[in-house]
């Protein structure tokens, strides 16, 4: 009676300890032919949990462990072309597989900004969008317009500049005219 009830015990600590799936299915068939040998097949009526993973709870690390490890499925490294390990602004990559099926890091240089109108802050026309080193290199010819604040301003904030200052002119010359027809009167 002493060993029913410890295959019993056994039976009942299977049930809740975890294992993994292929020794759940082992122990599970070698507590089934032992009850059944002994007449206690009653406490293996519900085996299902044992064999069965669908509808078991599983820790998320027993999960890892339990998938396969296929070594050509892993992420190939990649390594760093510069010394600066941060994704800051001017130090941005992008991954770019070669034509021999490597991964490697491509850095991607910033943006070039087209130069503004220092009025309004449109885009100046007419004048290319190029990094501070490529100015340089480049014509004055096509770093400016052929105009009066020509690659400072937009042709719009010229036009009212220029309408500005001979409206101001006038209230200059208005003012001088009645200035002098007071004077004249006294």
């Amino acid at each position: 009676m002493a060993g029913t009830e410890s295959r019993e015990a056994r039976v009942r600590s299977a049930r809740r300890v975890r294992l993994p799936k292929g020794f759940a299915d082992a122990i599970g068939s070698r507590v089934a032919s032992a009850a059944k040998a002994d007449g206690t097949d009653q406490f293996l009526s519900h085996r299902s949990h044992l064999t069965s993973s669908r509808h078991r709870h599983r820790h998320p690390q027993e999960q890892d462990l339990k998938s396969p490890v296929n070594p050509s499925a892993m992420a190939q490294r990649v390594t760093l072309r510069k010394r600066q390990p941060y994704n800051t602004t001017s130090s941005r990559r992008r991954v770019v597989k070669t034509p021999g099926g490597k991964l490697v890091y491509h850095h991607i240089q910033k943006l070039a900004t087209s130069p503004k109108c220092g009025d309004c802050g449109v885009g100046l026309p007419g004048i290319p969008a190029l990094r501070p080193r490529e100015y340089a290199q480049i014509s004055k010819r096509q770093k400016t317009v052929r105009r009066a604040y020509g690659g400072s301003r937009c042709g719009d904030c010229v036009k009212s500049r220029i309408l500005r200052a001979f409206l101001v002119e006038e209230a200059k010359i208005v003012k001088k005219v009645i200035k002098s027809q007071q004077s004249a009167r006294k």
